[in-house]
């Protein structure tokens, strides 16, 4: 594992256990088992870690989206069953499963999740790259809802960048609401209820909406976009298993 790897996974791990102002850089590098000085060489702040996890929350999205477009089918995830609703048009269940995915691998705590939002509105350099991130996400959820325009899904009566912003805002709420419970309802459980309306509001009304298919639930050795992402940008990792 990367160094800045296991620097990052470090500080997740305590800010979603403790309180983000009680998490020192001494408590991290402990746990990651590096020097203090090793920190500033990939940080330069608690700050910058959740910054970073914006950037790479982004990444994934990205790279998972353009594989969509390119007719990779987000089917092939491993263990991928648990990733797809029963609600929606074929694109439709495409798009909720990838928020699920991304949901499971980088929002899935709820301290974690409460401190992530809270410093997106408190705290400016958190806030600056919350705000970037929104927009650039925005732009890729625009590319894949004009996909399922063009497959007659949604209804056409809302550009693409409004109903972006629809699920976007839904996404976020649907986040703070549960972060803000103590219930046993899964994130995944309340994607799903949040997606089932929206999706009622947005399709076409002239849509016959297909038997979802029955998907496999068998684990690959497979490595997951974060994964590859977080230990080298730069390379084009493959969303379907080898």
């Amino acid at each position: 594992m990367e160094t800045r790897e296991r620097i990052y996974d470090a500080a997740m791990k305590l800010f979603a256990e403790k309180n983000f102002e009680s998490v020192t850089i001494e408590m991290i590098t402990e746990s990651a088992d590096v020097g203090k000085g090793t920190f500033f060489n990939y940080f330069e702040n608690k700050e910058a870690v959740i910054r970073f996890q914006f950037e790479e929350r982004l990444r994934m999205i990205t790279l998972a989206s353009a594989k969509i477009l390119a007719g990779v089918e987000i089917e092939n995830y491993p263990q991928s069953a648990k990733y797809f609703p029963k609600t929606g048009g074929v694109f439709w269940r495409r798009m909720v499963a990838l928020v699920r995915f991304i949901a499971e691998h980088s929002e899935k705590n709820q301290r974690l999740t409460r401190t992530i939002l809270a410093l997106s509105l408190t705290n400016p350099a958190v806030r600056e790259t919350s705000i970037a991130s929104k927009k650039q996400a925005s732009g890729v959820i625009v590319q894949l809802i004009q996909e399922g325009l063009n497959r007659g899904e949604l209804r056409p009566d809302f550009t693409p960048e409004e109903m972006a912003h629809i699920l976007y805002g839904a996404h976020i709420s649907t986040l703070l609401q549960w972060a803000q419970t103590e219930s046993e309802t899964t994130l995944s459980e309340a994607i799903d209820h949040t997606f089932a309306v929206l999706w009622r509001a947005l399709r076409n009304p002239n849509y016959v909406e297909e038997e979802p298919q029955e998907r496999s639930t068998e684990v690959s050795n497979w490595v997951a976009p974060d994964a590859c992402i977080a230990s080298d940008p730069t390379i084009d990792c493959e969303i379907s298993p080898p």
